[in-house]
């Protein structure tokens, strides 16, 4: 899934796009905590849409792994998945 491309155009983008990732993770924090799969899966799926379009392959394999451990009910991988998430918006800051 992981994707070179990038506009340059967008670079300017970047900085609220990331925001609005911070905000995703509380909410997939709050999903996983109140057992709403579906909530993690919609999150997942935004992420991958959206991950591309700035050049960020790695968070668009993060939406996947989101979106298949949401559809499993699989709790391990979606910690594992929002570690990796924390992880990238902590070396994107």
């Amino acid at each position: 899934m992981s994707s070179e491309y990038f506009d340059p155009s967008l670079s300017h983008l970047i900085p609220v796009y990331l925001k609005r990732r911070e905000a995703d993770l509380v909410q997939l924090e709050q999903c996983l905590e109140g057992s709403d799969f579906e909530g993690v899966y919609e999150i997942g799926h935004k992420i991958k849409g959206t991950a591309l379009n700035y050049g960020f392959g790695i968070l668009g394999e993060i939406g996947v792994k989101l979106e298949n451990a949401s559809r499993q009910r699989d709790e391990a991988g979606l910690k594992e998945a929002i570690v990796d998430f924390q992880l990238f918006l902590k070396k994107s800051a």
